[in-house]
């Protein structure tokens, strides 16, 4: 009785072929720990991705493709939903924005700040930046750089106030000139930028441009289905990526993942049936 029992023992355990650690067994052809089987199935699957890169690379574009074809009508009936939901009307109003970084700052008027002054056309038909048009943006990126604020992915507010010696030149044609400097000030590109206010006065003695940037200390991005803004833990990692995360939201994901799924069921039963 003893013997038998301990070939019933021994059945029931396995010595791992990895770090000789004894375990109980499983399955009749256990041979690993759970630990080492983990890791020794990574192993095999990172040695079949090298063997086999582009069948690997074929596979996930095709289903890529499948998804993105799939994905088309209800992106749009998402982005319907979130629209009616959340889009302004003739009663917009701006809320209060939560101002964490700021930096203020004032420059010499200058009719080179124009829009009508950036470019000049040379002599064979070639238009370029005048060059004092460059100095002016050189001026304004030095200013900006030597506040030494980390600014954030996120919306940028600009704050503009133009003092003109005369009426000629219109103060908005300044915001070209500023938003470019800007922008290669703070690095963020000026499709984040939103001009909260802008104004002008009269002044002939000595007349400046206060030029205010402002932004929320917090790193936001919009999701391009729900249109919301929303910090970084909402998105999917993406290392490639240049902020380091992949649209379209999780939430986003989530729903069109569920959709897809839905309308593939009917076909899968089919093929098992």
């Amino acid at each position: 009785m003893t013997k038998q029992k301990m070939r019933i023992d021994e059945r029931k355990i396995v010595e791992c072929q990895k770090c000789n650690k004894v375990v109980l067994r499983k399955s009749p052809s256990q041979k690993y720990c759970e630990k080492c089987s983990i890791e020794t199935h990574t192993e095999m699957k990172n040695r079949y991705r090298k063997d086999n890169m582009e069948v690997c690379t074929k596979r996930t574009i095709i289903c890529q493709k499948k998804f993105a074809e799939k994905s088309k009508k209800h992106i749009q009936d998402i982005r319907k939903k979130a629209d009616s939901e959340n889009r302004s009307g003739i009663d917009w109003v701006v809320d209060d924005i939560k101002i964490d970084l700021l930096c203020r700052f004032s420059v010499p008027f200058d009719f080179n700040y124009s829009k009508n002054a950036i470019y000049r056309l040379g002599n064979g038909g070639h238009i370029f930046v005048r060059k004092e048009v460059n100095d002016l943006k050189q001026g304004l990126i030095d200013i900006v750089a030597s506040f030494g604020i980390k600014w954030r992915v996120n919306k940028v507010y600009l704050d503009i106030l133009v003092q003109k010696p005369t009426l000629r030149g219109d103060a908005i044609n300044v915001i070209d000139t500023v938003a470019d400097a800007i922008k290669k000030a703070i690095n963020l590109d000026d499709n984040w930028f939103s001009i909260r206010r802008l104004d002008w006065e009269l002044v002939q003695n000595d007349p400046h441009i206060f030029i205010g940037i402002s932004q929320e200390n917090e790193d936001k991005y919009p999701c391009p289905i729900c249109g919301k803004f929303m910090t970084f833990d909402n998105f999917p990692k993406d290392r490639s990526s240049r902020f380091g995360i992949s649209t379209p939201c999780k939430n986003c994901s989530k729903e069109l993942r569920i959709r897809v799924k839905k309308e593939n069921a009917p076909y899968s039963k089919k093929t098992k049936g």
